[in-house]
């Protein structure tokens, strides 16, 4: 019994023994470095590190924080230092309150003769610096850089460039008063944390790029936003579809209790989700209703397994939602048609559509403003119906098995006629297989949208199909040619006999 409880004593403080060991023989390696001239560089004491010195941490990254640091090459003898103690390790570093100037402490960043020693860098703390602008473009070098940490600066704009590898990027606390998600976006495919709260924001354009079903958190509390602004008015709806289970942890608003309004004043101190979503409970049944603005009312029936559009919407629905159901129709009779009069904007991506027939055969639907199509079941689609969408401003077709063949050359031309509606025209790909088209896109290296296509290789002449219509064309300008050469014959015949032709003789 004894020999049991120290054997399980000695598994509960042996780890603790062998960790204070470790700490101490990193700390002693991080304080003596290698040729044993710094040891002054590095305090081992997290919170009372000595003033101009830097805090070093033996772990995974290797964490170096320095503050009131007068000389740079202080801190990069610590890192060469602390970068020995473990091959291959990750790095962090935090500057702050530095007495360099922004220019000094990049260019320290990206010289050359520390390039191998950054090139582990992957945290970058750079807070109270005093900084006012951020050239992006500096930090290039820094190939492996995940968080760049730029809060509690004076920050008024920022020059974007591409950092491939960047998953945070945190400039709250600073002094911008214009920001577009699509510069992150764009610049920062793997971006998953974006925190731009406490500045003097009045809106935010890019919000609805934001890809479907992917992992990124929004912070943008604590500014003084116009919830007049269109952009406001999305993420309004971005606010209020975190709610959705089946969407939960994407496209994630953070704290949104404090994303209040600033203007109009009737909205002021009101928060984003409050102004744009005040819910009619008493007018919807089976789905959820939002009045957007005056006069602006939301139908969301998102994600209720619906396999038919609903018959009955409220009066004066104006945008309805039905993304992520079962639908495959849109047939609605002439009587349960009408409440659909007044919608100007439907969302029907996820769902099993392959057709739009329906919609001529019921005529609903005719004056849509925008239409999301996305993410369903067609292949080829009739451009006559396309053509009755005459005020369609905005149309989604992307991520759809659209099948490329001769039929598809009037699909192209109406793409390439109106791409300027296509809001994601270059996502509108062939999905069938075969030897011609995949030869088309390995050939080139690169998977080309329908509307960039070669027509020779979406329909090689071998295999254009002879149309009925075609046929008549065919035997129509035959017979119009023998006509007018007999007209000619016979014009000459009577000038020449002065006889009219045979044909033309009455019996007597």
């Amino acid at each position: 019994m004894v020999a049991r409880i120290l054997k399980t004593c000695l598994l509960l403080i042996l780890p603790s023994i062998f960790y204070s060991i470790d700490y101490v023989l990193a700390s002693s390696l991080v304080e003596k470095g290698t040729n044993g001239n710094y040891g002054d560089l590095c305090s081992s004491d997290p919170f009372e590190p000595d003033k101009g010195s830097c805090w070093c941490f033996y772990s995974n990254p290797v964490n170096i924080s320095c503050s009131h640091v007068g000389y740079l090459e202080i801190i990069t003898n610590a890192i060469n230092q602390t970068s020995k103690t473990q091959d291959n390790s990750k790095l962090a570093l935090q500057v702050n309150e530095s007495s360099e100037t922004i220019d000094q402490i990049v260019a320290w960043l990206t010289n050359g003769s520390y390039e191998e020693v950054f090139a582990s860098l992957e945290l970058l703390h750079l807070s109270w610096n005093g900084l006012t602008l951020v050239d992006l473009r500096f930090f290039t070098k820094l190939s492996n850089l995940k968080e760049l940490d730029l809060s509690s600066n004076l920050i008024v704009s920022v020059i974007w460039v591409s950092l491939p590898s960047l998953t945070f990027l945190n400039l709250s606390h600073n002094r911008l008063t214009y920001i577009s998600l699509n510069d992150a976006l764009r610049n920062f495919p793997l971006l998953e944390k974006f925190d731009v709260s406490s500045n003097f924001l009045k809106s935010m354009d890019g919000l609805d790029q934001l890809k479907p079903n992917k992992l990124f958190s929004l912070y943008i509390h604590d500014n003084p936003l116009d919830c007049n602004n269109p952009s406001i008015v999305k993420l309004g709806g971005l606010i209020y579809s975190n709610r959705d289970p089946t969407k939960q942890g994407t496209n994630m608003i953070r704290q949104p209790w404090d994303i209040l309004c600033s203007e109009p004043v009737k909205w002021k101190e009101m928060t984003v989700e409050q102004a744009y979503s005040v819910k009619q409970t008493s007018i919807c049944h089976q789905c959820d209703c939002f009045m957007i603005k005056k006069d602006l009312l939301m139908v969301n029936c998102s994600y209720r397994d619906l396999t038919s559009l609903p018959k009955n919407l409220p009066l004066g629905a104006r945008i309805v939602q039905l993304n992520g159901n079962r639908l495959r129709s849109f047939y609605l009779s002439a009587a349960d048609s009408s409440s659909w009069s007044t919608v100007r904007a439907v969302y029907l991506d996820n769902n099993e559509i392959s057709g739009l027939q329906d919609l001529e055969i019921s005529k609903i639907l005719r004056n849509l403003l925008s239409i999301n199509l996305q993410r369903n079941q067609m292949k080829e689609v009739p451009i006559h119906i396309l053509e009755q969408f005459s005020h369609l401003l905005k149309i989604n077709l992307s991520e759809n098995p659209w099948t490329c063949d001769c039929n598809t050359l009037t699909f192209q031309k109406w793409l390439q006629k109106h791409h300027e509606k296509v809001s994601d025209i270059n996502k509108v790909y062939c999905t069938n297989s075969n030897n011609r088209m995949d030869f088309f896109i390995t050939r080139n290296k690169e998977r080309l949208p329908i509307h960039q296509l070669p027509i020779s290789e979406i329909c090689p002449q071998s295999n254009v199909p002879l149309h009925f219509l075609d046929i008549l064309s065919g035997i129509c300008a035959v017979l119009t040619i023998l006509i007018a050469l007999k007209a000619v014959y016979d014009y000459f015949w009577q000038k020449k006999t002065g006889k009219l032709p045979y044909f033309f003789k009455l019996n007597c």
